[in-house]
């Protein structure tokens, strides 16, 4: 593959990985607010029912995150070994290569962020569900 080939898969794969997790975000944003307003009328059995299925869709973006990743690596790889063959690289392919991913404090930020989510939408769903045993226990309407 030429240079440019590459740049355009490795952004391509960007791209990829960017929108699963958009995606994911809002579906997790979706579910927040989705358990806020089934409120009351939320039972043991719906709760566990949305725990298991958002644990399996994040477990699925998770991989297919991590396959799209994968893949930038090889390919970056392979730009690599473009430069090692002697052919010049623009300063954009080089600036990839050397990278070879976001930036460290981009990446802790963006682990924070998805394990803070995961962490809040669980949580929440079981606070919900607590609130829901508790307000059916006192009897209020």
């Amino acid at each position: 593959m030429t240079e440019y080939e590459l740049l355009d898969v490795i952004g391509q794969h960007t791209d990829i990985m960017l929108s699963l997790l958009q995606w994911w975000a809002g579906i997790t944003l979706g579910m927040l607010v989705g358990v806020h307003v089934i409120g009351r009328d939320l039972n043991g059995y719906i709760a566990c029912l949305l725990i298991a299925i958002y644990i399996a869709f994040t477990g699925m973006i998770s991989v297919m995150a991590s396959a799209h990743r994968d893949r930038q690596l090889l390919l970056i790889s392979d730009l690599e070994q473009l430069q090692e063959q002697g052919i010049p690289i623009g300063k954009m392919a080089q600036h990839v290569a050397e990278s070879g991913g976001p930036p460290p404090l981009v990446a802790m930020f963006a682990l924070i962020a998805y394990w803070g989510l995961i962490i809040s939408t669980i949580a929440y769903t079981i606070y919900c569900y607590r609130k829901a045993k508790r307000a059916e226990e006192l009897g209020s309407p």
